[in-house]
């Protein structure tokens, strides 16, 4: 009997020690604005390449 209470205790703990590290990751993933000040792209906010519009989406002219 104890051991099953033992073998739940120790999977309950790795469980929250999983989603404290997911919480931590999320917490410090960087944001990138979509679709903002008229952009297809995506504008990033933070670092090197700061307030470049990457993943541009260009569509071609229809000839009539």
């Amino acid at each position: 009997m104890k051991q099953r209470h033992d073998d739940l205790l120790a999977k309950h703990a790795k469980e929250i020690s999983k989603e404290k590290k997911n919480k931590s990751i999320f917490k410090n993933f960087g944001v990138v604005d979509t679709y903002n000040h008229g952009t297809t792209g995506y504008r990033i906010k933070e670092g090197s390449n700061k307030d470049k519009v990457v993943g541009h989406i260009k569509l071609k002219e229809k000839e009539i």
